[in-house]
């Protein structure tokens, strides 16, 4: 149906370019017959004529294009057969990603043609590689931008089911990676800043390496993509791309000073959100904060992780009962309490990263498990308390994340929220918490007493086995000769 309807909008279109061009070639008889003046006739009068000041005028310059003319087919035939292909293209690289053999086959076959294209360039003794795609043939050459963003798609595919394979990608995070090159509804696509926030943390993380992660990046589909389907011909001009940029509409970020009567149906803009309400303002700034965004929600953040602080430092002088800092005075707020254990858990994470970026912490993955479970976003990982506990256990061992630390991220998971209200439960919970840390850490200690006595064991064990000559030289050689270079075992 959107095949004929697209079809038939085509030939209308072109009917009405004949009419037009029939009408503009035909003269009209009433029209006096215009005499053809050249350019020398143009050049003769400027020069018979000259200005008051002495200059001769110049024929007028036709003005630069405001922007460059897109190609578009010549004919409605043309336009019929680039929408078809790009309906086949589409078609077959779901069907790739299915596990169609036939599919693969031709996908794989494109990739050779290219690259042998791209080993033997300005060369034409490379023949075109025709496809059969359902009874209709098509031409490599034929394929334009979006065929070849399909293409770019599988290879994509391809080489994230190869690193889930091998354990390297999690499960979770292939699944959404493949939802967003290749939605089945347009619920399964996150915004366009969302997904690039998930895919830089790959990156970080250094499961994707830095090129890997900028191409899958401009590789995820939009809103605007799926609702064309094979009527999209690329991001047009017009679509305002960086509008989140646009200075017209960002606004310098700040937390007003008091909150009056809050509504209880509050807007998800910010700009249209009431402008007293601390808690939305707080949101903001704790997401643009921990998910290191420079432009968020309609604000523009100079240093968002270095305003939070001010706030956090403020705050914490004022639960202390110790005099607030004439330089902190301006972030002075009267927190509510699920404001302020957020308050908290945005400076807990800003902690994270700043350890990341000097070196002490080096598994990224757990600064991602932790902002995904405390301050939730849309396509990021979030754990509840039990797994997020067992997640930070795994993971602690040589990781530079202190195991005094793992309480106070499970403490202000939200779901202690209610729990941390009551006083009571709040000191029962710590203490099960910090019970839990303790006994990690001497589980910990007796694992490594036991490795070291494995190694002593061992090394008394291979010095009795020696002969005479092999302890002479044993002693002879020193720690040269007690250095032996394993293999590590790889189960992929």
């Amino acid at each position: 149906a959107e095949y004929e309807s697209a079809l038939e909008e085509l030939h209308n279109a072109e009917k009405i370019l004949e009419q037009r061009h029939a009408a503009i070639k035909t003269p009209s008889k009433s029209a006096p017959a215009q005499k053809d003046i050249t350019l020398e006739v143009i050049f003769k009068k400027a020069v018979s004529n000259p200005k008051a000041d002495g200059r001769t005028s110049q024929p007028p310059k036709a003005p630069a294009p405001s922007h460059q003319k897109r190609n578009q087919p010549a004919t409605a035939k043309a336009a019929c057969d680039a929408l078809q292909r790009r309906q086949l293209t589409k078609q077959l690289a779901y069907r790739a990603i299915g596990g169609c053999d036939d599919a693969i086959m031709a996908f794989e076959e494109l990739n050779a043609h290219y690259r042998l294209k791209a080993r033997h360039p300005g060369t034409n003794d490379i023949p075109d590689l025709i496809l059969n795609f359902e009874g209709v043939h098509v031409s490599a050459s034929q394929l334009r931008t979006v065929e070849r963003t399909w293409l770019s798609r599988v290879n994509a595919a391809s080489k994230l089911r190869l690193l889930a394979d091998r354990k390297l990608l999690g499960r979770e995070d292939h699944e959404q990676i493949l939802l967003q090159l290749f939605p089945e509804t347009i619920k399964d696509l996150l915004d366009p800043e969302y997904f690039h926030i998930f895919i830089t943390g790959l990156g970080t993380e250094g499961i994707l390496t830095a090129s890997e992660a900028k191409s899958i990046i401009c590789l995820g589909m939009t809103h605007e993509e799926f609702t064309a389907g094979a009527r999209w011909t690329g991001v047009s001009r017009s679509s305002h791309k960086n509008a989140r940029y646009d200075a017209s509409v960002l606004r310098i970020f700040a937390i007003p000073h008091q909150s009056h009567h809050r509504s209880t149906n509050l807007s998800a803009h910010p700009l249209t959100a009431p402008q007293t309400d601390l808690s939305h303002h707080l949101r903001i700034l704790v997401e643009a904060a921990v998910y290191e965004q420079k432009f968020w929600k309609g604000y523009f953040f100079p240093n968002a992780r270095s305003l939070l602080h001010s706030f956090y430092q403020a705050w914490s002088a004022t639960q202390q009962g110790l005099p607030t800092p004439p330089h902190l005075t301006e972030y002075q707020r009267g927190w509510k309490y699920h404001e302020a254990r957020l308050l908290q858990r945005g400076f807990l994470i800003c902690n994270l990263l700043s350890s990341f970026e000097s070196g002490t912490l080096t598994d990224y993955g757990i600064v991602r498990a932790v902002r995904g479970s405390l301050i939730r976003l849309s396509g990021q990982g979030r754990w509840d308390v039990e797994n997020l506990s067992t997640y930070l256990y795994s993971r602690v061992v040589d990781s530079g994340l202190p195991v005094s630390l793992v309480p106070q991220i499970l403490a202000l998971h939200p779901e202690n929220d209610q729990v941390f209200a009551n006083q009571t439960l709040k000191t029962q919970v710590l203490k099960e918490l910090g019970d839990q840390a303790e006994t990690f850490r001497k589980e910990e200690e007796q694992r490594l007493r036991e490795i070291e006595m494995s190694v002593s064991t061992f090394e008394s064990l291979k010095k009795k086995e020696m002969g005479r000559w092999e302890r002479i030289k044993f002693k002879a050689l020193g720690w040269k000769a007690r250095k032996e270079v394993v293999v590590p075992f790889d189960p992929f």
